[in-house]
């Protein structure tokens, strides 16, 4: 055990494209195997190294992880802190010692939102992938444990647009549709992307919070000034008249569409697009 604790002190003072996996190595042996009575000695020694080397040096790093060790956790952020986004990476293993421990999960939390949208772009793809997939199981099991799904909320939006597919099925099973609403205008989703599953269900539940989805499509698709966009115009056009109907909001329908019709008068195609999908037709028949 002496032995293994020198053999990897040695091993931070040498510079290497491993020096991740070894502080790793570090916090595990130092968290699982070695007794906890040398931590006092070690955490001096750690400091004095810490010292003499930069703050983005594994000496640094090591003597965070003492700290957080000995259960000075806002001392840790601290140290890390000092190096910028560099060392960002070992919150997340701090995070998984502390998975059952809300009280540390609660200190560490502030510093993990304020880096992690910065951190995570920085990422190649399959890592930042398992570092999303990491933290949205943890803050999820932390909700359960303590209700504050707030904070998981704002742990995805933090990590906006890689967790996109997180983030709308948590709205999706809280039923927060006007929420999942939001985000698909955000990321301005055209309907191809989208579950029509998921469309179907909010017509059903909350027809009302797909009237600016719906609208947005609208207008973007006749800014488009083609005949295939005008068809996908009318494609919602028809849905929108279908929701203001369900919502017994025909006369809002009536001048939404009329202004539609006088801003698009010399838009022949469009206008012809709407005669095909009997939006007109409709129309002057029900007046």
């Amino acid at each position: 055990m002496e032995k293994l604790k020198s053999d990897i002190r040695e091993l931070l003072f040498f510079e290497s494209p491993f020096q991740r996996e070894v502080l790793l190595i570090y916090f595990t042996l130092w968290s699982k195997v070695f007794p906890t009575s040398w931590r006092d000695d070690e955490l001096v020694f750690a400091e004095q190294m810490a010292s003499r080397s930069n703050p983005d040096s594994p000496w640094a790093v090591a003597y965070a992880m003492q700290h957080f060790l000995k259960g000075d956790v806002e001392k840790s952020i601290r140290i890390l802190q000092r190096a910028g986004l560099h060392n960002f990476i070992f919150i997340f293993d701090f995070m998984d010692f502390a998975f059952e421990n809300v009280k540390v999960i609660e200190k560490l939390t502030p510093f993990f939102l304020a880096n992690i949208s910065d951190f995570i772009i920085r990422l190649d793809p399959r890592s930042r992938w398992e570092l999303i997939e990491f933290s949205d199981t943890f803050y999820y099991h932390y909700a359960h444990q303590t209700g504050r799904f707030d904070v998981y909320e704002l742990v995805l939006v933090e990590m906006m647009p890689y967790s996109t597919n997180y983030l709308t099925d948590y709205y999706l099973k809280q039923n927060q549709y006007r929420r999942y609403i939001e985000l698909l205008e955000a990321m301005k989703l055209t309907e191809d992307l989208i579950d029509r599953d998921v469309l179907r269900i909010l017509q059903k539940e909350d027809p009302e919070a797909l009237l600016p989805y719906y609208h947005r499509l609208v207008k973007e698709a006749i800014s488009r000034k083609n005949r295939q966009a005008y068809k996908e115009a009318v494609r919602s056009l028809k849905k929108l008249r279908t929701i203001y109907k369900k919502l017994k909001q025909e006369d809002v329908w009536d001048s939404y569409f009329e202004m539609i019709l006088e801003k698009t008068k010399r838009l022949r195609a469009f206008q012809e697009e709407c005669e095909k999908g009997k939006l007109i037709h409709v129309e002057s028949t029900r007046n």
